[in-house]
C-alpha cells in the first residue's frame, strides 16, 4: 500500500522537481562552457548522466507496477482459496451445530467435550479469518464478501456451548470432588460452584423453552446437582483445616465401621460406608473439631505475642548495678493472657490441649509471681541504696554498707 501511494505522487513529487535540478544544472554548464573554463571530466560525466535519474525512475516505477499487480493476482487468488475453504468449512459448522441440537442426554458430556470445543475454537478462529478476508478486500478495492451466516451460526450455537460447557465442567469438578482426599478439598469454594451451576442449570431449562433436547439436558444436570447437594453437609463438616486424624477415628467408631487407610479418606469412600446415615454425628464432631481449633488458635496467637515482648533494664547510677524497667507492658500482657488461659481451660472441648494449656497457665503464674518478688526486692534496694551508700554510714557500718 506504502509502495502504490509513493508511485501515484512519484512523477508529480521525485521525477518532475529532479528533471527541472537537472535542466538547471546544464545551463549552468552551458555558461561555463561559453567562458571557455575547463571541467573535471568527471563533472561533465556525472552532469549528463544525470539526465538519465527521471527514466531511470520511471522505467523502475513502470517494472514496480508490474511486480505489483504480479503480487495482486497472487494474493487475491490465494484469497479465493482460502475463502472457498471457509465456505466447505462453514458446511462442516453447520453439520456440527445441528449434531450439538441433537444432543439429549446430559451423561454423553465428557465424552463430547472435546468435539464441542472444537466446534467453538473453530468458530472463533472464523471470526479471525472474516477479518482477514474483509481487510484484504478493501486493500484489493475488491467487492467485500457477505460473511453473516457465520454470525447466525456462532449466536445459534453460544447458548449451546453454555449448557454444554457448564455441565462437563460441573462433571469434571464433581468426579474430582468425590476421588480428592477430604483434606484437600475447600468446602466454601464447592458450595460456591454448586450454588452458581444450581442457579445456572435452573436459568437455562428457562431459556430453552420449547427446544425438547436441551431442556432434557438442562433438567438432568440440575438433578445431579441437587443429588450432590445431599453431600455438602458432609463436605461442609470435613473439608475444614480444623479436622484432624483422631476426629476421623471417632467418626469412624461412630460408624461402626473400619477406617481406610492410605492416601487419604476420599467423599466416594465416605458415602459407600453410609456417612450421610450418620449426619449428626459428622456435624457434631466437626462443631467440636472447629471448638478445638478456635481454642489451639488462641494459645498460638498468645505465644507469637511474646516473642515481640521485649524485657527492659537499665544501670542505676554509677553503682554496677542494674534495674528492670518498661515493665508495665508485660505486667499487662501477663494479666490479659492468664485470663484468656483460665478461660481455654475451663472450655468443655480442651481436652486434646489441657496439659498443654496447664502448663502454660503455669509458667505464666510462675513468671507473675517472679516480676512482683523481684520488683518488691528493687524496691527495698532502692529505698536503703541512698542509706547505706552515705558516707558516716560507711564509716560507721562498713561491713554493713
Amino acid at each position: 500500500a506504502e509502495l502504490k501511494e509513493f508511485m501515484s505522487v512519484a512523477d508529480k513529487q521525485v521525477i518532475k522537481p529532479l528533471m527541472a535540478k537537472t535542466r538547471e544544472v546544464h545551463k549552468q554548464m552551458d555558461m561555463v562552457d561559453n567562458f571557455f573554463h575547463e571541467m573535471e571530466p568527471d563533472v561533465v560525466l556525472s552532469t549528463f548522466l544525470s539526465f538519465q535519474w527521471p527514466i531511470t525512475i520511471q522505467l523502475a516505477i513502470a517494472e514496480a507496477e508490474r511486480d505489483l499487480e504480479r503480487e495482486k493476482i497472487q494474493f487475491m487468488e490465494e484469497l479465493e482459496r482460502e475463502k472457498e475453504q471457509f465456505w466447505k468449512d462453514m458446511v462442516k459448522y453447520k453439520e456440527e451445530l445441528e449434531w450439538v441440537r441433537s444432543l439429549n442426554d446430559y451423561q454423553q458430556a465428557q465424552a463430547i467435550a472435546q468435539r464441542i470445543e472444537n466446534l467453538h475454537n473453530n468458530l472463533t478462529k472464523a471470526k479471525d479469518r472474516v477479518q482477514s478476508f474483509a481487510d484484504r478486500e478493501r486493500l484489493f478495492q475488491t467487492e467485500e464478501g457477505d460473511y453473516a451466516e457465520l454470525e447466525e451460526i456462532t449466536e445459534e450455537f453460544k447458548p449451546l456451548h453454555h449448557l454444554w460447557d457448564s455441565a462437563i465442567e460441573y462433571k469434571v469438578s464433581s468426579e474430582e470432588w468425590m476421588s480428592r482426599p477430604l483434606n484437600t478439598l475447600n468446602a466454601a469454594q464447592i458450595e460456591e460452584i454448586v450454588d452458581d451451576q444450581f442457579k445456572d442449570s435452573y436459568k437455562m431449562f428457562k431459556a430453552f423453552e420449547g427446544c425438547d433436547n436441551q431442556q432434557a439436558v438442562a433438567k438432568d444436570f440440575r438433578q445431579d446437582i441437587v443429588a450432590f447437594k445431599k453431600n455438602m453437609p458432609v463436605i461442609s463438616s470435613l473439608c475444614q483445616e480444623a479436622i484432624e486424624h483422631h476426629h476421623m477415628v471417632e467418626l469412624f467408631d461412630a460408624m461402626d465401621t473400619d477406617m481406610e487407610e492410605g492416601d487419604g479418606l476420599t467423599l466416594q469412600s465416605l458415602l459407600k460406608q453410609g456417612v450421610l446415615d450418620h449426619i449428626e454425628t459428622v456435624e457434631r464432631i466437626s462443631t467440636t473439631a472447629q471448638k478445638q481449633y478456635g481454642l489451639k488458635a488462641t494459645m498460638k496467637a498468645m505465644k507469637k505475642e511474646w516473642k515481640e515482648m521485649e524485657f527492659g533494664y537499665m544501670e542505676y547510677k554509677e553503682t554496677g548495678t542494674y534495674l528492670v524497667k518498661g515493665i508495665d507492658d508485660v505486667q499487662t500482657l501477663l494479666d490479659d493472657h492468664i485470663i484468656k488461659t483460665q478461660a481455654v481451660r475451663g472450655s468443655p472441648f480442651v481436652k486434646p490441649i489441657e496439659k498443654e494449656v496447664k502448663d502454660w497457665e503455669a509458667k505464666l503464674i510462675y513468671i507473675q509471681d517472679l516480676i512482683e518478688q523481684w520488683l518488691a526486692m528493687q524496691r527495698t534496694w532502692l529505698y536503703l541504696e541512698p542509706i547505706f551508700g552515705a558516707e558516716d554510714i560507711v564509716r560507721q557500718m562498713p561491713t554493713e554498707a
